[in-house]
C-alpha cells in the first residue's frame, strides 16, 4: 500500500474542498423547503393550514431541490406556536394511489402516508 504524503497547503485545500461539499450537502434539504414555503406563501397566496396541490408533475421551472417529474406534490404548512399541536386526518384513497412521506424542515420522515404508512392507507 502506497502511502501519500501532502503537505500543509494540499491538506488546507483539500480540508477547504471537504466542507465546501458537505455544506452544500447538509445545506440542500432546509433550501428547498425554504424554496417551497416561499412559493406557497407569495405564489400560491396560501395561508398557514391551506393545502396546494400540484395538478401537473413538476418541470424545471420548479425550483425545489429534488423534484419528482412522475409524482403530483401536496405541500402544506402549519405553525404550532399560536394554537399547540395540529392534527392531520387524511381519508383514505378510494379509487386512487396516496403515497408519500410528512417531511420537517431538514426532510427529515415523520410519518408514512399510504400503503407504507403506521394505518396501512
Amino acid at each position: 500500500m502506497n502511502a501519500q504524503t501532502f503537505n500543509s497547503e494540499e491538506l488546507h485545500r483539500r480540508t477547504l474542498e471537504r466542507r465546501a461539499v458537505e455544506a452544500a450537502i447538509w445545506g440542500m434539504p432546509i433550501v428547498s423547503v425554504h424554496a417551497m414555503r416561499e412559493a406557497f406563501f407569495r405564489d400560491a397566496k396560501a395561508n398557514y393550514n391551506d393545502i396546494v396541490f400540484w395538478s401537473k408533475p413538476l418541470d424545471w421551472q420548479n425550483q425545489t431541490t429534488t423534484p419528482n417529474a412522475s409524482a403530483r406534490y401536496v405541500y402544506f404548512n402549519f405553525n404550532t406556536q399560536p394554537d399547540g399541536p395540529v392534527v392531520l386526518e387524511i381519508p383514505a384513497a378510494v379509487g386512487a394511489g396516496l403515497f408519500g412521506t410528512l417531511l420537517d424542515a431538514w426532510q427529515m420522515p415523520l410519518a408514512d402516508v399510504g400503503p407504507a404508512g403506521e394505518d396501512r392507507g
